[in-house]
């Protein structure tokens, strides 16, 4: 996922899913608008994304260059 702007697979407390995330201060943020405080969330380093609509992000790919 190199270029990514959601560089980190994390899994919240508590859950069986894995989203795709970037750290956003002490939490954490992720396309499909879950956003963990710090602490509740563990990074995996290579666990498959299970989060539905985090796979929908994944299988899009980034989005295209911004030409200027």
């Amino acid at each position: 996922m190199d270029g990514s702007p959601y560089p980190l697979r994390i899994s919240p407390s508590g859950s069986s899913l894995v989203h795709v995330a970037a750290r956003s201060g002490t939490s954490a943020r992720t396309p499909c608008g879950f956003t963990p405080a710090a602490g509740y969330y563990t990074v995996l380093s290579a666990a498959p994304v299970t989060c539905p609509r985090c796979l929908d992000f994944v299988d899009a790919g980034p989005p295209p260059a911004r030409r200027t």
